[in-house]
């Protein structure tokens, strides 16, 4: 099966905005197994581990799922991510498909 690393804003000073980036993600790991393609999500994984591990070894988790991931899904906002910008320039570096939709991820899937 293939696999989707899903990429995108977590953190926010809003608590709100926060939960909402979360539920946006979730939103896209809910569609990629829709289509049949394993996402992984890490608002999901450690996002509710925010604060009670140190954000470095969060990150090195996050890019070792990553480096087994066949593609990327970038989240809207994920330009204003520091996280999202260094997963996808290990996704360039690893030479993996960047997709800005579930709907391009399926087409790539399809193929």
């Amino acid at each position: 099966m293939r696999r989707c690393y899903v990429a995108g804003p977590f953190r926010d000073k809003n608590p709100q905005q926060m939960a909402a980036h979360v539920l946006t993600a979730q939103a896209a790991a809910v569609a990629l197994a829709q289509i049949g393609v394993a996402p992984y999500c890490p608002h999901s994984n450690l996002g509710h581990a925010y604060g009670l591990i140190d954000e470095a070894v969060a990150m090195s988790i996050n890019e070792s799922f990553l480096r087994d991931c066949d593609a990327l899904l970038l989240l809207p906002g994920w330009g204003n991510s520091e996280g999202a910008r260094q997963e996808l320039a290990l996704a360039k570096q690893r030479g993996l498909p960047v997709f800005r939709s579930p709907h391009e991820v399926a087409a790539w899937h399809q193929r």
